[in-house]
């Protein structure tokens, strides 16, 4: 199933602003967290960064970004909410190639291969931002190589997962990854995070059918390993079930800079 592409931004439920004075500081501090770290960038020159951007209006549940966000090619930061980068098939399926978590960007350039070639779905409400052009923002060069470098790492985990994995380990590695991401973003409490994805959608990025991903979500509470309840996962022995199922945490890149 295709998400209807509107010829207006009806996704935007505002006009575009500065995003320092739509985005509370508690909403946006996720997502500098992940620039801070990734970025090897203190919190003032990160914050000095997202408040030089353009704010999009809060985009709704299941828009297509590509659509729905202004044009041009200046890379877009996450700074709230959870999307899926998603191809469909022309028999109607799709395969969900990666997600979207706070503090990702998205590199609209010509040529950025992800961009061209997927779709971008939100899966929650989310608050995005522009950044401003590379050439003007010195920190922003380096910012956008080590996400590269990070996102390319998950898409090879991806294609381990789908090429050598079980259907037990595909889920299990897949909820281990959500969790190192959002530990980036200081969005773990207690091995608790907040889960927005839906059986069908998990199904869609790991290869499996709704009723196996339902089945290997029951073996994982019924060993104790993982408990989810009202979108709230959480994944009790972290280290343990890595190791059980062959997980490899990506580094975050201790200094990347853009190709010469």
């Amino acid at each position: 199933m295709h998400y209807a592409h509107a010829a207006s931004f009806s996704g935007l439920s505002s006009q575009s602003k500065s995003a320092d004075h739509c985005i509370k500081p508690f909403s946006r501090s996720h997502a500098l967290n992940r620039i801070c770290k990734i970025g090897c960038l203190d919190v003032d020159r990160a914050s000095q960064l997202v408040a030089s951007a353009r704010l999009c209006g809060r985009l709704n549940v299941g828009v297509d970004l590509m659509v729905q966000l202004p044009p041009g090619v200046d890379p877009v930061l996450v700074l709230t909410g959870w999307a899926m980068a998603v191809r469909y098939i022309a028999d109607g399926r799709r395969q969900v190639l990666r997600f979207l978590l706070p503090g990702d960007l998205i590199d609209r350039r010509e040529g950025a291969a992800a961009w061209c070639v997927s779709q971008y779905v939100s899966l929650t409400p989310m608050h995005c931002c522009i950044l401003p052009a590379q050439q003007d923002v010195a920190d922003l060069g380096t910012l956008m190589a080590a996400d590269r470098l990070m996102q390319e790492a998950y898409l090879h985990m991806q294609i381990v997962r789908l090429g050598r994995f079980n259907a037990e380990s595909r889920v299990a590695d897949l909820l281990l990854e959500f969790r190192d991401r959002l530990a980036l973003c200081g969005l773990i409490r207690e091995h608790q995070f907040y889960f927005p994805v839906r059986q069908d959608i998990l199904g869609d990025a790991t290869g499996l059918t709704n009723v196996h991903v339902n089945r290997m979500i029951q073996i994982l509470r019924t060993k104790n390993e993982i408990t989810l309840h009202s979108r709230t996962l959480t994944i009790n022995d972290p280290a343990a079930l890595g190791k059980r199922v062959g997980h490899a945490a990506v580094p975050v890149p201790s200094r990347a800079s853009e190709p010469g």
